[in-house]
């Protein structure tokens, strides 16, 4: 199994309730060094105090709607996939639930995750967030990949 690395070091962002009729929280793109024209894929898990919905919207420095508007759902982790196309692509907007109409929603979304290709893999945190004697390196290539059992006047061995 593939699982790509966490391209951002946020974790979480809970929305408490409040009057306000398009409550969010927002992932900014700018400072991550995204690679102009590559597709990327954001995904979370999603709790809501009310409802089984929230939307998530990537937006340009303008609040225009740069991608599709996708729901996210309580019942099982979400994703949206996109374009980078540096301004174009601002910001990722996670709302309390549907926009206009998030008065009195909380909304937590946990595990987030932003990760380079157009398929959502398994949650991993950011490099940062995970202490040294945890983390794993994984070789690139290399391992054995065929072997032969030989037998000489040294004893037995794999070559």
């Amino acid at each position: 199994m593939i699982v790509n690395e966490n391209l951002i070091k946020q974790s979480s962002i809970v929305l408490e309730a409040k009057d306000i009729a398009y409550r969010y929280g927002a992932v900014f793109l700018d400072s991550l060094n995204l690679v102009e024209g590559a597709t990327y894929t954001f995904s979370a898990n999603l709790d809501l105090s009310e409802g089984s919905e929230g939307k998530v919207i990537v937006f340009d420095k303008t609040y225009t709607v740069y991608s599709k508007i996708s729901m996210f759902s309580t019942k099982n982790r979400s994703g949206l996939t996109f374009v980078y196309k540096g301004d174009s692509t601002h910001r990722i907007a996670c709302y309390a639930g549907l926009t206009g109409s998030t008065d009195g929603v909380s909304a937590r979304y946990t595990n987030i995750k932003l990760e380079k290709g157009d398929k959502m893999t398994p949650y991993l945190p950011h490099k940062s967030n995970v202490k040294p004697e945890n983390q794993a390196i994984f070789p690139i290539g290399g391992g054995i990949t065929k072997s032969t059992l030989y037998s000489g006047d040294k004893g037995v061995g794999l070559c």
